[in-house]
């Protein structure tokens, strides 16, 4: 890989973070794809779907009475500030301001950290975008049809800076992060390659 392949990185890379930072060795060092299962072909589905509904509304998912006085669609975002690139499911303005939407075809109960904090990147670059303010990023599960909203405040911005400068260190010295160990393992699409116990100090 040259060093402009990866001069910006995506923006989804900060849920494989979270779930388990050796994932961004294997994508952006070793340059490998992370096995696609069915759950994740059912989840892509399900997004355009949703996504395709919700541009018919009025109102936020039909049931909220907050009215959209605009909203965006896959909104393409890049922030030369935190080195990510990046496509946001949905930015909406109501009368409180803007929003960020991301549909996951997940429940809200199996919906991690991961989650809000690649919404929250979403909402830092809206505010570089628009030059105006996020108020809050929802994650909506549509597993089970939940919304969870999250204040875009200064503690949220700083750890996607801290996840961003992170995931920049692990692809410019490749660097190979300790792996995750435990259940999240029978669900990685990694699992054919790695070896949990082998890893480097952080």
């Amino acid at each position: 890989m040259s060093e402009d392949d990866y001069r910006w990185l995506p923006v989804k890379w900060i849920e494989n973070y979270t779930y388990c930072p050796r994932k961004i060795y294997f994508l952006g060092v070793l340059g490998l794809r992370e096995r696609q299962t069915e759950f994740m072909k059912e989840g892509k589905e399900e997004g355009e779907d949703l996504e395709k509904r919700e541009k018919r509304r009025l109102t936020f998912l039909a049931k909220r009475r907050e009215e959209v006085l605009e909203r965006w669609f896959d909104v393409a975002l890049r922030s030369d500030r935190l080195g990510l690139v990046g496509m946001a499911d949905m930015v909406m303005r109501t009368k409180e301001g803007l929003s960020v939407v991301d549909f996951k075809d997940s429940t809200a109960k199996g919906g991690g950290e991961g989650f809000l904090y690649q919404t929250a990147a979403y909402g830092v670059m809206v505010e570089e975008k628009f030059e105006e303010r996020v108020a809050k990023v929802i994650v909506y599960y549509s597993k089970d049809d939940k919304v969870k909203e999250y204040a875009l405040d200064q503690p949220l911005k700083a750890h996607v800076e801290f996840v961003a400068k992170r995931m920049r260190r692990i692809v410019n010295d490749e660097w190979v992060p300790p792996g995750v160990k435990g259940k999240k393992c029978a669900s990685c699409g990694f699992r054919y390659v790695c070896r949990p116990e082998r890893s480097l100090p952080p």
